[in-house]
């Protein structure tokens, strides 16, 4: 079986801190943030990036709405920050003293998953905040996919949300530990990565979830799962400082990028973007590393 080539392009320094988020943008441009709360904003083909915010805290979780030449940005210490690209001016809204992690759009509400088992919504119009559901346990990962929010919980359960009537219409203990990402495959496959380091793939079809496949993907914790668009490919990261790299149908692993073979990062992996064609991944070494990597 030919295994696809990995090219390092570049890296993306100057973040003083563990890089935790990125985002795509307009025009080659994404943003990333840190466990300081810096905020830089990149130009695919510069390596040098400029700090265009600063928050009080860490930020886990970066969102892009074009539409609306917005950045939302989520603390750990419960601010939802909305950043108006186009004129650089911000506004911001507090929520309980809990970490927030994950946000989906849903327009004109921006729903937010909440470490106190909150799941807040936010009219990015009028900014009111309201708790839309509360659950027994903390949540973690959110998702908008097939018109439901897919959240992920603290203690491995995922669950389908429907923000147009507010019902669970379903519930099922997919992991051992927290779920950290969700990411849709293609538009009936659902991939799920949590803090027993397991990948799972899920059938989502006539509102019935089927687990496919269920496999030990990395060491330590998944953190970020993206999918190559147009292509039966898709990434991870980890905690144990790699990347994979996969390939579905089947599910087989292609390649692993680590740093000693490759070049790869030296701590923690915790985001990943696909944007324009190339593969960025972020990490504790507080590096942004762009890749070019050969689809098979």
């Amino acid at each position: 079986m030919k295994l696809p080539e990995i090219q390092r392009i570049q890296v993306y320094e100057g973040h003083p801190a563990a890089v935790y988020a990125l985002a795509p943008w307009k025009n080659m441009q994404f943003f990333s943030a840190d466990g300081n709360g810096n905020i830089a904003q990149w130009t695919l083909t510069n390596p040098n990036g400029n700090i265009i915010m600063k928050i009080p805290n860490a930020v886990f979780c970066l969102r892009t709405i074009p539409k609306h030449d917005l950045l939302c940005a989520l603390s750990a210490s419960g601010e939802i920050f909305l950043y108006n690209i186009a004129n650089r001016k911000y506004h911001s809204v507090t929520c309980d003293s809990t970490f927030l992690y994950q946000c989906a759009f849903v327009s004109p509400y921006l729903y937010i998953s909440a470490a106190n088992g909150n799941l807040y919504r936010l009219n990015i119009k009028d900014l009111t905040l309201e708790i839309a559901w509360r659950f027994q346990e903390g949540l973690r990962a959110l998702l908008w996919w097939q018109q439901l929010l897919w959240i992920g919980s603290q203690k491995g359960t995922l669950i389908a949300y429907n923000p147009a009537n507010q019902q669970v219409i379903l519930q099922v203990s997919a992991h051992r530990y927290s779920i950290f990402s969700l990411t849709p495959l293609n538009a009936s496959t659902l991939l799920t990565g949590s803090r027993d380091a397991h990948l799972c793939l899920w059938k989502w079809e006539n509102n019935e979830l089927v687990l496919l496949e269920k496999v030990p993907a990395h060491y330590y914790t998944i953190n970020a799962i993206v999918v190559r668009e147009g292509f039966q490919q898709f990434f991870t990261a980890s905690r144990d400082k790699t990347i994979r790299i996969w390939r579905f149908p089947p599910l087989q692993l292609q390649r692993v990028i680590d740093y000693p073979r490759r070049g790869g990062h030296q701590a923690s992996v915790n985001a990943l973007l696909w944007l324009h064609g190339s593969l960025l991944s972020a990490g504790d070494d507080r590096k942004i590393i762009q890749w070019q990597i050969e689809a098979i």
